[in-house]
């Protein structure tokens, strides 16, 4: 529970991706509090992890270097792209805070997920909504 700046535009949250690209399993990342960059060495995954915030965002499979939504599934070697076991899922924590900047314990959760044939839903405290709705939801957060 740190103060934050009433200055910072990021909200605080975390990622949590399950099979999502390079990512195998489930895998959390953050917390995300303020930030420009993500380094680390080749291969490690910065690119796919700024994937994972863009595709919560509703960016599209080919705005995210992949030419349609499967291929955003990670796919365990031996593993047919075509199986009907794989899917994925990113999920956005955002963590409130109160007018003092201090967690207030509540929690939203933007997530979008994939299933084994391509076809992906947006998800809002794990209730599939329209895309729309996930837009007014951050609207509502972050101004």
């Amino acid at each position: 529970p740190y103060p934050s700046s009433k200055t910072t535009t990021i909200p605080r949250a975390h990622l949590e991706l399950e099979n999502f690209k390079s990512y195998a399993g489930i895998q959390r990342i953050g917390p995300f509090r303020s930030f420009t960059s993500i380094i680390g060495p080749n291969g490690a995954g910065k690119s796919n992890l700024m994937d994972a915030i863009s595709f919560v965002l509703g960016v599209q499979s080919r705005d995210l270097r992949s030419s349609e939504m499967r291929d955003l599934i990670f796919c365990p070697s031996g593993t047919g792209p075509n199986s009907t076991k794989l899917s994925a899922r990113a999920t956005l924590f955002y963590i409130h805070e109160d007018e003092k900047g201090y967690e207030d314990g509540s929690v939203t959760r933007f997530g979008r997920a994939i299933a084994h044939d391509g076809k992906g839903e947006y998800l809002v405290n794990d209730c599939v909504v329209p895309f729309p709705n996930t837009k007014k939801f951050w609207v509502q957060l972050v101004c």
